[in-house]
């Protein structure tokens, strides 16, 4: 028996209730820390105004929340970050190694990871950042969700690009040298041997 019209859109708005449900509960800490007057409001104030981007991903990697930082440093609204289906802001050339580091962590084989990987800019440029990974487990050992830590290192990756240039430039003039001059190579190194 084909759903009617209407029971599609009443399992619509119970699965939206439930989305609504489940965003809350990952907003609001699991419980309260004695003497924590604001329930919690120190930990949500600190995740959202830290300057290192963060989320908060569900044991498939989707995102659950994210903060300031992250959606500044790919270029999205937290909307657009948060939708269902989002894109995955991972470089598509490492996104199997990411894979195999949670599946580590769904196996208690680790708890955290650390790695440099790729992602990609709204605007299409990569984003290089060092990620810290860690599994949250509940009291009783279950997986809870991840919680993701990125600083972003585009400008240090670049830095050592333009350095492996110009270190194969150098080598290449000193080849250069070597051959019009028809010098050993200890010489034109100079080693002191030489002359």
């Amino acid at each position: 028996m084909q759903p009617t019209e209407r029971d599609l859109r009443e399992r619509v708005l119970e699965l939206t209730r439930l989305t609504e449900s489940l965003q809350q509960q990952v907003k609001q800490p699991a419980s309260q820390a004695p003497g924590d007057p604001a329930g919690g409001q120190h930990f949500i104030s600190a995740f959202e105004n830290a300057a290192i981007s963060m989320a908060v991903l569900d044991l498939d990697a989707r995102r659950l929340r994210v903060n300031r930082a992250f959606c500044t440093l790919f270029g999205y609204s937290r909307e657009e970050l948060l939708a269902p289906g989002a894109r995955d802001v991972t470089h598509p050339d490492d996104v199997a190694e990411a894979l195999v580091q949670r599946k580590r962590a769904l196996a208690s084989e680790i708890d955290t990871y650390q790695r440099e990987k790729r992602y990609l800019h709204k605007s299409g440029h990569i984003v290089w950042g060092h990620l810290t990974c860690s599994l949250v487990r509940d009291a009783g050992g279950q997986p809870l969700h991840f919680i993701s830590q990125l600083q972003d290192i585009t400008g240090r990756k670049s830095a050592e690009q333009v350095l492996i240039k110009a270190s194969t430039s150098n080598a290449d003039l000193l080849r250069t040298i070597q051959r019009v001059l028809k010098l050993p190579a200890e010489a034109a190194a100079g080693d002191g041997k030489a002359g």
